[in-house]
């Protein structure tokens, strides 16, 4: 497909899952000291529920890039290749027999991120899903799916429980970059294969007691294989992140959606993976989302509730380091339309700052009145209530609760006030905040 030229639950998550459990993976120096204009664009194509444990944040190494040349969406890393044509996945990434479906949705997230679609692999008979550390699935090949140029890869030494019944054991998982620097994420990994451990030896890792990084320019054929699934959660990661396009361009790509801070969300350059795939592969990879849909990933709607929240405003212009783009997600709040049922929505929450504790909570929408309205049809001038009814707080069985939240949208549509309130139903269309309220910002 053409460029427009119009204006980025039941698997176990994923390295870049945020969590309290475990220490975050601090990124490594970074790279290079400036880098190239962003390249020409590459003409892109067209277009289980998972188990959510909290695991620490993988976040690639970002190069510095010079004030003249500042664009947000440059490469993570220093690749020259172009793509040929159409970018697309030539190889498989795992054999159809080797995946129990795909999911896609935050997982344990609050915030929405590269890698919503997660590719379950099949359960160990027995196993329990939830026993972090121990094995609960069957290990699978994993194999590049396209040529990759640089690489970005973590040895993840992971711990959970306490002693004396603290579990000991390891991940891998990161980052690889193909042509123009598009770049592909992996996490619930094992160890790599003989091909990627030799390419590994080559180099020396930067480690610390918990990780070992190794980061550097090299080429990996299509269709090698990388890693074998880690086996200690019942899914994979794998998502895709175009770079060098402009949000005009990102809109145009398969599952990206809408988003109005591209710059300030992990999602603000991903697209849906499987749509990238040649064919046959992308149809029968396609059908592994059962009655999932892949995307959007970015769901603002400006001058309304529906999108993603922050705890401060943001900048007028793109700050240039990410440390300053960044944003603590356990802070933040996603309102969005779910994506197997579109008359649910829901909202997806960090911190307990106004009444809600960390997880998703869902309702049914209404089409009239001001009780249940779909959140694009929140808008300013009005206080709104939701009646949510079921939270996924990433056990195996979502809760019924009772909660109901209120809402209310500023003028400009850039400050929203949200309080939740114990309550089974909203009652009258009138409603006042009970003093515990929190704003968050676009």
């Amino acid at each position: 497909m053409k460029l427009p030229s119009l204006l980025t639950l039941m698997f176990i998550l994923v390295l870049a899952c945020g969590g309290a459990s475990e220490s975050v993976v601090e990124p490594q120096e970074q790279l290079a000291k400036a880098v190239s204009p962003p390249p020409t664009v590459t003409p892109l194509p067209s277009t289980v529920t998972p188990i959510l444990t909290p695991v620490p944040e993988l976040v690639p190494t970002p190069i510095e890039t010079a004030v003249d040349e500042f664009f947000w969406n440059e490469p993570m890393a220093q690749v020259t290749q172009k793509c040929s044509g159409d970018f697309t996945f030539t190889h498989k990434i795992i054999d159809l027999e080797d995946s129990s479906g795909i999911s896609f949705g935050p997982g344990s997230h609050i915030a929405p991120h590269e890698h919503m679609a997660y590719w379950g692999v099949p359960k160990i008979e027995g196993s329990n899903i939830n026993a972090t550390g121990t094995q609960v699935s069957e290990r699978v090949q994993i194999y590049s799916p396209t040529d990759i140029f640089y690489i970005d890869l973590r040895k993840l030494n992971r711990t959970t429980g306490e002693s004396p019944n603290e579990i000991r054991y390891v991940e891998w998982g990161g980052y690889l970059y193909t042509c123009n620097g598009h770049q592909i994420m992996f996490g619930h990994l094992s160890e790599p294969s003989d091909e990627l451990r030799s390419i590994l030896s080559k180099n020396e890792p930067q480690c610390d007691e918990q990780t070992c990084i190794w980061s550097f320019p090299t080429f990996i054929p299509s269709g090698t294989p990388l890693f074998m699934t880690s086996g200690f959660a019942g899914a994979f990661d794998f998502g895709l992140s175009l770079a060098g396009l402009t949000v005009e361009e990102l809109q145009g790509q398969p599952g990206y959606g809408y988003s109005m801070t591209p710059w300030r969300t992990h999602s603000g350059n991903s697209v849906c993976p499987q749509e990238y795939f040649i064919e046959p592969l992308r149809s029968e990879y396609m059908k592994l989302l059962g009655d999932f849909q892949c995307g959007p990933f970015n769901q603002d709607v400006d001058g309304t509730a529906m999108g993603f929240w922050f705890p401060s405003s943001s900048p007028e212009i793109v700050p240039l380091t990410p440390s300053e783009r960044d944003v603590d997600e356990w802070e933040t709040i996603w309102l969005f339309q779910d994506f197997r049922d579109s008359s649910e929505y829901i909202i997806s929450v960090g911190n307990n700052t106004f009444g809600l504790d960390y997880g998703q909570y869902s309702y049914v929408s209404s089409e009239t009145g001001l009780v249940n309205r779909k959140w694009d049809q929140v808008k300013s001038g009005q206080t709104y209530c939701m009646e949510l009814r079921i939270e996924d707080n990433h056990d195996d069985i979502p809760n019924i609760i009772n909660k109901i939240i209120l809402l209310e949208l500023s003028q400009d549509g850039t400050q929203l006030a949200i309080e939740a309130i114990d309550g089974i139903n909203c009652g009258e269309d009138f409603w006042e905040f009970q003093g515990d309220e929190r704003i968050f910002y676009r």
